[in-house]
């Protein structure tokens, strides 16, 4: 059949008017793409907006609670590894989960995982790995002479557990403890401890303020454990670590000697140094005037 020019046209036309709604259908279907993919790209950006600067601001204790984390460790395993209280890992875990948003130890790991905290090693360190923690009070004048006084207490602070310094009234039993503390400092890989008891008039306030000496120099940057100072929970802080403690001017709290003996019993890698006017009369002390 033979199609004019004004057939021709009708028929174009109609094909024109019969497409419109497919070309309208497939530009709909291309903006609302197009618009998806933008949300999705800002949502990602937002995202990593997000998690970059908190993850961040993990404190370098933080990370590694963390690790010990994700390691499986359990927060009382993890407080023995780190040498911290019980109180502080708890306190450090929920600083954690508030700064990466999540609510359990899972959802933190996998966070960690997910955004690359494990995949940064610390730079090695150019200082000691290990700094022992100490409260010894400065010295403001030299300690001159006493020598052979000072290698003798040190020879039997490596063979005895409880060494009692004797002597009266201004002989500088104090003075020579911490000097010979200062020396042996690096003997004792979890610190040495100086507690003043010359102040105490209550005997049952020694284990409170042993306990209190040691917190105030190992936790001074963090919070505090809230758990009363009992023996049990001094035993509990010192569990496993060799410590030196020295005990000043215990001729105030005599009463008191069976603290001294109970925690040397319990705690097989503690030694202690003691000044006071007279001996505490235990079984394992060994005393130098």
């Amino acid at each position: 059949m033979k199609m004019t020019g004004h057939s021709i046209l009708n028929f174009l036309n109609l094909i024109y008017v019969s497409l419109r709604p497919v070309e309208s259908c497939w530009s709909v279907l291309l903006i609302t793409s197009r618009l998806v993919i933008n949300a999705a790209d800002r949502e990602i950006k937002m995202d990593d907006e997000t998690h970059s600067p908190v993850s961040s601001s993990l404190t370098a204790r933080e990370l590694e609670v963390l690790g010990h984390i994700a390691d499986g460790l359990s927060n009382r395993e993890i407080a023995h590894e780190l040498t911290l209280t019980l109180g502080t890992v708890k306190w450090h875990t929920r600083q954690i989960y508030n700064k990466l948003g999540v609510n359990s130890r899972t959802q933190a790991v996998a966070h960690a995982q997910a955004v690359g905290l494990f995949d940064t090693k610390p730079a090695p360190s150019t200082s000691p790995t290990f700094q022992p923690q100490h409260n010894l009070p400065a010295q403001i004048t030299s300690f001159i002479g006493r020598e052979q006084e000072i290698a003798e207490i040190k020879a039997l602070l490596s063979s005895r557990r409880l060494l009692t310094l004797t002597g009266s009234p201004g002989t500088g039993k104090t003075r020579l403890s911490l000097q010979v503390a200062e020396q042996v400092i690096n003997d004792f890989k979890h610190g040495v401890f100086f507690v003043e008891l010359a102040p105490l008039q209550d005997p049952t306030l020694v284990v409170h303020t042993i306990a209190h000496a040691i917190e105030s120099a190992r936790f001074a940057n963090e919070p505090a454990d809230r758990t009363s100072a009992t023996l049990k929970s001094l035993i509990h802080k010192l569990s496993g670590k060799k410590v030196l403690l020295i005990l000043d001017n215990y001729e105030h709290v005599l009463d008191a000697a069976n603290v001294v003996a109970d925690l040397l019993a319990a705690l097989p890698q503690l030694t202690v140094m003691i000044t006071s006017r007279e001996a505490l009369f235990l079984t394992t002390e060994k005393s130098a005037s």
